[in-house]
This record gives C-alpha cells, structure tokens and sequence, in this order.
C-alpha cells in the first residue's frame, strides 16, 4: 500500500560497516594483540629462568657425581661476561684443579645462561657470588664424597638467584625480585633444592 507522505521509497539498509565501525575494531584488536603479546613474552622469560635454574641443579649433581668418581675435588666455576661496559655472571664451567700446574683445567664445556638472564649478585641472595677465596674463581667446590667445601657456618645458607637482566635494571639487588629463582645448596651433602 502506498504511503500518501511517504511515498514508494524504500530506504536500503546497507550490510557493510562504516569506516569508525572498522577502526574501532581494529584499534581493539590491536589492543588485545598487544596484551597477549605481553602475557606470552613473560611466560617465555619465566620459562627461560626455571629452564635455566634447573639446568644448573642438575649440573650441581653431575659435578658431585663427577667427583666422587674421580676422587678429587670438582668445581663448579661462575664466569662473568661484559654486556656492554657491564660486567654480570652470565654463565659457569665444571673445572677441576690442577697441582702440577696450579690452574684450573675445564671439564666440560662453558653453560652460558640465555639472553636476558643473569645470576643476581647479592650477599643476600646470591651468598655463593659473594663467598670468595682470594685469587681463585667464584665457585662451588665438591669434595669426593659429593659433599661441598663450603664453609659450613651456622645459619649459613648457600645460594644464588638468577633472574631478568631487565628486573635488576629496574629493580636493583636489594630485593628479591617477582619471579627470580633461587638455588640453595647444602653445604655438607651438596644437595640443592631450587626455589
């Protein structure tokens, strides 16, 4: 029926968005790539730093090992790498000590921690990077019955955090920072335990 004010005119619905309708979308689509980007690179740098920690309690162990075998002592020694004009331990050897030369021989090769991950030097949480006899290498001797030789003091927890290059920037030492991971080590059976 015909409309006497309207006419026959039909208005068409158009199916297809207005340009703001596909900015909006794609400013919110962009916002949640952006989060989730964010989510995942956290995921992959807590990864990181369990693989990391982990990685260096069962190298503890095989140094234990190694040494009971070979009946002497064993070590296990942090290196520091420059990044820029920082100098941060970034990475340890397994190294026995040689009588006959007076130096230290490595067992196996260098473990260099990955991009971005660091031992966090600390007296607080990281005692082992502190704990040094002068004019040898940081380190963390294991006797021939797999115990350790460090000094076995009471109350003495020996430890060493890793964590984010990043977080120490902007977070310093002087706190435990969110994330860190810690190895503790048993001074007298060379045990370790991470947390």
């Amino acid at each position: 029926m015909n409309c006497p004010l309207h006419g026959n005119h039909i208005r068409s619905v158009s199916a297809a968005f207005s340009l703001v309708e596909l900015l909006v979308t794609m400013a919110l689509i962009l916002m949640l790539m952006t989060m989730g980007f964010s989510i995942v690179q956290q995921q992959i740098n807590a990864q990181k730093l369990a693989a990391s920690v982990n990685q260096l309690a069962d190298d503890c162990a095989n140094v234990a090992q190694q040494a009971i075998k070979d009946n002497q002592t064993v070590y296990v020694v942090f290196q520091k790498k420059a990044d820029g004009a920082v100098q941060r331990y970034k990475g340890y050897q397994m190294m026995k000590f040689s009588e006959k030369t007076g130096d230290f021989i490595p067992l196996a090769e260098a473990v260099t921690l990955p991009s971005g991950i660091c031992f966090v030097e600390s007296d607080v949480y990281s005692s082992l990077l502190k704990q040094r006899v002068v004019g040898q290498p940081c380190s963390i001797p294991f006797r021939p019955d797999g115990g350790t030789r460090l000094p076995t003091d009471a109350g003495q927890h020996w430890c060493i955090t890793l964590a984010s290059e990043r977080d120490i920037e902007t977070k310093g030492t002087d706190v435990l920072l969110p994330g860190s991971r810690t190895l503790v080590i048993n001074a007298q059976t060379g045990a370790t335990v991470v947390y």
